[in-house]
């Protein structure tokens, strides 16, 4: 399967795709026992890796409930995309995206 075909990956690429439905995409991917660490196939991102590219969508307080889910769901958090940054370094250089650092740290990222 390819991370890119997904249908959670094209929501959460897609701008007129809410935090909300991403949610539920989310949802239903786990649901069906998908495989969660699957990878890009282009850069070695993870779907978390995704999701903080595209943070302006989730900065709201119910918007990052998406990044527990996924951060709870069995998802390496350490995993590198293949230029060596993990989404804790995607998720320092973006301005105000502070609430999925908090996200990440909690579930033990390591630094």
């Amino acid at each position: 399967m390819s991370l890119r075909r997904s249908k959670l990956y094209q929501s959460i690429y897609d701008p007129s795709q809410t935090a909300s439905v991403v949610w539920e995409q989310c949802f239903d991917y786990l649901s069906n026992k998908k495989d969660i660490n699957i990878r890009d196939e282009e850069n070695g991102g993870t779907i978390l890796h995704a999701l903080v590219e595209n943070d302006d969508k989730f900065r709201s307080a119910v918007a990052i409930q998406v990044i527990y889910l996924v951060a709870s769901s069995g998802l390496d958090l350490n995993v590198k995309d293949k230029e060596g940054n993990t989404c804790l370094h995607y998720v320092v250089r973006k301005k105000g995206a502070y609430r999925f650092m908090v996200a990440l740290l909690r579930y033990r990222i390591v630094l």
